[in-house]
């Protein structure tokens, strides 16, 4: 497949996801683990949660699973600029591959766990080919088309 192909497929993919399951977000199911059933076939590739040791107090440390496997470098640059960017702010990153036509696609979720009307409040994912080429990015929660 050209590059283009594998877009169109990428984004048919999401939206056909999308339209399909409009009561659960590809976010929610992959990441969240909820209505498993609908569930894309995905492979964990790296993450950073926020956790906390008490209830009765925010977030006081963080969960790190680094990529244990060779990805391409525009991805594994994606995850550690985001990466970066959280030891300043509340965010949580996830990063799968997801087989879509027969290819891989890497999804890193970037998920704000703080709305400040800065920057703190970011809900998106950005998609890559398996190449690494930069497919096209969306926002998590506003049921918006890969752009």
């Amino acid at each position: 497949m050209n590059f283009n192909e594998i877009k169109l497929a990428v984004r048919q993919f999401y939206e056909q996801f999308c339209e399909t399951n409009n009561f659960v977000s590809l976010y929610k199911t992959v990441v969240g683990g909820k209505c498993p059933e609908v569930c894309p076939i995905y492979q964990q590739i790296a993450s950073l949660k926020l956790l906390a040791n008490s209830v009765n107090c925010g977030f006081d440390c963080v969960e790190i699973q680094r990529t244990q496997q060779n990805i391409p470098q525009t991805v594994a640059d994606a995850f550690a600029r985001h990466f970066w960017y959280s030891q300043w702010t509340l965010s949580e990153l996830f990063l799968a591959n997801i087989p879509i036509a027969g290819q891989d696609a890497f999804f890193l979720f970037v998920v704000g766990l703080c709305d400040d009307a800065w920057q703190n409040d970011t809900r998106f994912i950005e998609i890559f080919a398996e190449q690494g080429e930069f497919i096209g990015a969306t926002d998590l929660y506003c049921d918006r088309h890969v752009r």
